[in-house]
């Protein structure tokens, strides 16, 4: 919701600051990425999913974490603690969540 928003407010291009050109990109196309995780729980992929999420945290902690460097923005620490603490909440419970995701035999 966060980067759609942004859409809202900012334009077609809310992340103009972006450091790298590749992160302003990454950043917009988190609205159809994050759809793309509802949409996949939604219809019952499971497990494709929680690949997708796992996938798009990682990614996105990580992209986070060069551009706070790369930029100096204090501003984005407690943001990006945030961030950290819903991924390793995700890490967490992926093994749970993954197994309760398994289709019981006979279900295509």
């Amino acid at each position: 919701m966060n980067h759609a928003r942004d859409f809202v407010i900012g334009g077609w291009r809310p992340y103009r600051w972006a450091p790298l050109p590749a992160f302003e990109l990454y950043w917009s196309a988190l609205i159809l990425l994050d759809l793309s995780v509802v949409v996949l729980l939604t219809i019952g992929r499971i497990r494709a999913g929680l690949l997708v999420g796992l996938a798009i945290m990682v990614s996105d902690v990580a992209i986070n974490v060069v551009a706070t460097r790369m930029m100096g923005f204090a501003d984005f620490g407690w943001p990006l603690l945030f961030q950290v603490a819903l991924l390793g909440s995700i890490l967490g419970s992926i093994g749970f969540l993954w197994t309760a995701g398994k289709r019981p035999a006979g279900f295509g």
